[in-house]
């Protein structure tokens, strides 16, 4: 029998090596099975497998169970292998973690952006770090054994013997603090500082100190809190009303003085929700602010809550402040235009007494121009009316400034224009009768103050007269031409030329005796601080320069 199955065996090796792979085969697939799909699930998966390699599998099940107590006994001792070179490994993994965490600390004491510093018991630095010794100004030689009291400015003192204990007993983990730490060359730094207790006390090493320089930004804010006060003192002591509107005109800011002008304090105005309630609704609507940009010196007038009325100007402003989108401020100009009103009042009654002055000049030297005018009525003798004449068209010369005064619109300016062609058509009237002569006027918009209108008139008389009863004594006729004009450098030249006869050779104008050319001499040099050229050429041409007196702006409230 034996050795039939020896027979049987080695016949047919090769078809029991097949079948002892299937097997093997089979019991690894199961064992996959078992962890993919637990015991339940491998069951259900056993016979739903084709019956002819349901025998093959339910063998390899067979040894699977089989070496399952074998497998069991193996596993617990497998495992207490394992757990000691788990132990190990994970002494090892510590260790490693540990000079990691080592690295990465050291890494950020030394790199880190903020100044740091380790302290022993009693705070005196052991390490500090290269950004600490760059904030400060110090050497690390310098810095090591000193505390951080050292280094506070002497009004500051970040560390208390209190804190210190309270550290070192570990009541307290960390504490912040912010103070000013003077540097190597005594500038003062803020600096926020962080200072820890560390939990492994088997080192020389107890606390870390971290410090961020702050300065800029305590100087930001030192800043901003003045600007918040300067501002909110500004709102509080001026005269204006300030608000601030959102984009439908409700109140997001009422300014605390407001009171000022309506009479209430800020809430009450609050109440009443929006700008329009408070000054009408004849603003700028609120939608079309923002396209018409900034609005100055707008009128209103209110009502405050005492029943009185203000005349305000309002200014109006796109902004965006928080919520609101529209600066409102306003001014009180009630008293202001009381003082106006009173003022021009007070021109007017002036304008009224000036006129009545120069209405009554006017007719005074009018008189005397008659009188002059009867008086040589009578009078034979020629040389006689020849000075009355004279005498009359200089009253009637200062009486056409007046005249010209009181029918202006100014009282301090002349105009020369009109003034030249109502004197040269007098002076004709009077001097030309019985002469042909053809008399042009060239005047142009030239004012002239009161003080060098009447000088210039007066000259300009005392020369066309001249011409007139001199140059055309030979002939009964000629030209006569008057000019008035602007010149450079604000300066006036007057002209009076004729195509007479002409000033004699043995007459010097600069020393003649004669009251006409000496009164011209004085009008224009003590009066005019001007000067006089004589031109002999082809009759006579007087040019007469002076400097314009600055104008003063100031109008007559006429008209």
């Amino acid at each position: 029998m034996a050795g039939q199955l020896r027979t049987m065996i080695s016949n047919n090796r090769f078809l029991i090596t097949g079948i002892a792979a299937a097997i093997v085969y089979w019991v690894v697939e199961s064992i996959a099975m078992v962890l993919a799909f637990g015991a339940d699930g491998f069951v259900q998966e056993l016979f739903r497998a084709d019956p002819h390699e349901l025998w093959m599998r339910s063998l390899a099940t067979l040894m699977i169970v089989g070496f399952g107590a074998y497998a069991q006994q193996a596993n617990t001792r497998i495992h207490r292998t394992q757990g000691a070179l788990s132990e190990s490994e994970e002494r090892n993994r510590v260790e490693k973690a540990l000079r990691m965490s080592e690295e990465r600390f050291s890494q950020i004491f030394e790199e880190g952006p903020m100044g740091m510093a380790m302290s022993d018991a009693e705070g005196r630095f052991v390490r500090v770090n290269d950004r600490l010794c760059e904030m400060l100004g110090y050497g690390e030689g310098e810095l090591v054994g000193l505390t951080l009291n050292d280094l506070a400015d002497p009004e500051d003192s970040p560390l208390d013997r209190a804190t210190v204990a309270r550290l070192n007993s570990g009541e307290v983990r960390s504490f912040k603090t912010e103070n000013r730490y003077l540097t190597k060359h005594g500038e003062s730094l803020w600096c926020d500082a962080t200072i820890a207790r560390l939990l492994d006390e088997g080192t020389s090493v107890r606390w870390v100190s971290m410090l961020e320089d702050i300065t800029t930004r305590r100087r930001m804010e030192e800043e901003l809190r003045q600007s918040e006060e300067l501002h909110r003192a500004t709102l509080t002591n001026i005269s204006d009303a300030v608000f601030i509107t959102d984009p439908s005109g409700d109140f997001s800011y009422v300014c605390p003085n407001v009171h000022v002008i309506f009479g209430c304090q800020a809430a009450e105005i609050g109440e009443l929700g929006n700008i329009s309630e408070l000054l009408g609704n004849d603003l700028v609507p609120h939608e079309d602010l923002g396209n018409i940009g900034e609005i100055r010196n707008l009128e209103c007038q209110i009502m405050d809550w005492s029943g009185e009325r203000h005349d305000l100007l309002v200014n109006m402003k796109p902004v965006q402040i928080g919520d609101g989108t529209a600066l409102y401020t306003c001014r009180d100009v009630t008293e202001r235009r009381l003082m106006q009103q009173q003022a021009l009042i007070s021109l007017k009654e002036k304008d009224m007494l000036l006129q009545e002055i120069h209405h009554r000049v006017k007719n005074n030297l009018q008189v005397i121009s008659s009188i002059l005018d009867m008086s040589s009525l009578r009078i034979q003798d020629e040389q006689a009316i020849g000075l009355l004449t004279d005498a009359r068209a200089k009253v009637h010369t200062m009486g056409l400034i007046h005249s010209q005064l009181y029918h202006g619109e100014r009282f301090d300016r002349i105009n020369m224009n009109s003034h030249v062609r109502d004197l040269a058509q007098y002076l004709s009237l009077i001097y030309g009768e019985g002469k042909d002569v053809n008399v042009t006027v060239h005047a142009g918009d030239v004012d002239l103050s009161l003080t060098q209108a009447i000088p210039c008139a007066l000259a300009l008389s005392e020369l066309v007269s001249n011409s007139f009863k001199h140059a055309f004594k030979e002939r009964h006729g000629g030209s006569l031409e008057i000019t008035v004009e602007d010149a450079p450098g604000n300066t006036i030249v007057l002209t009076v030329k004729d195509d007479g006869c002409g000033l004699p050779d043995e007459v010097d104008f600069f020393h003649a005796d004669s009251l006409g050319l000496k009164l011209v001499r004085n009008l224009v040099q003590n009066q005019l601080r001007g000067s006089v050229q004589v031109n002999r050429d082809a009759g006579t041409e007087f040019v007469v320069t002076f400097q314009r007196e600055e104008e003063t702006d100031v109008e007559s409230p006429r008209g």
